[in-house]
């Protein structure tokens, strides 16, 4: 009896040894995946740039905040592009054509060090030519907007409408005005729960359709 226990017990640390060193080493392939990969930043949009190849084994190690934009670049030929926030607060694009690739717009757009929380909004600028606005906020609660011409760029549009202190949460909307001449109205909740609403005509403007609070101020 003792030795038949002595043979589970040594069965047992086996396996446990076993499930440990798996664990190990999936976290180890997944760290060579992500020192190996060195994006660079791109320099055009979604049908344009090649800074990154997504394969299966990077983004199996790429985790993820909650919710995703999606945005058609070829709606005939099913191809998309999906906008997500990783949990290191990265604004990552991802794209199929031939195969999944992917991308940091608001790194591309020369902000490396911008991190971002909630759920991104995605607006069509040129959708035949696969052009777009991302919006997003930032992990101090501004505003962003990222859009492609021939290469990504990037501002903050409440702050560009004169309200450089106004910061936001949760996540934006956005509403074509005038699709044809780009013009949109941006939605966003403010850090302090007022609903604010953002758009452009030959500049940026801000307001509150709810009205204006004399008991609340704008904080930084």
């Amino acid at each position: 009896m003792r030795a038949r226990s002595n043979g589970l017990h040594a069965s047992l640390r086996a396996a446990l040894i076993g499930t440990i060193l798996l664990g190990v080493l999936g976290v180890t392939a997944c760290l060579d995946e992500e020192e190996t990969y060195d994006p660079q930043p791109a320099a055009s949009s979604a049908g344009e740039s090649r800074a990154g190849e997504a394969t299966a084994a990077v983004l199996a190690c790429t985790s993820f905040q909650r919710g995703v934009a999606v945005f058609p670049t070829n709606a005939a030929a099913n191809k998309k592009a999906i906008y997500a926030i990783t949990t290191d607060g990265r604004l990552m694009q991802i794209w199929d054509t031939d195969q999944w690739r992917f991308d940091f717009p608001a790194e591309a757009a020369g902000h490396a060090g911008l991190r971002f929380k909630g759920i991104p909004a995605v607006f069509p600028t040129n959708a035949a030519a696969n052009k777009k606005s991302i919006y997003a906020i930032t992990n101090n609660g501004r505003l962003a907007q990222i859009w492609d011409t021939d290469r990504w760029n990037l501002d903050f549009p409440a702050e560009a409408a004169g309200r450089p202190r106004l910061r936001f949460e949760g996540t934006p909307a956005v509403f074509p005005t005038n699709a044809a001449a780009n013009k949109k109205s941006i939605y966003a909740v403010t850090n302090n729960g007022r609903l604010a609403q953002i758009w452009d005509t030959d500049r940026w403007n801000l307001d509150f359709p709810l009205g204006h609070c004399s008991n609340i101020t704008e904080s930084g």
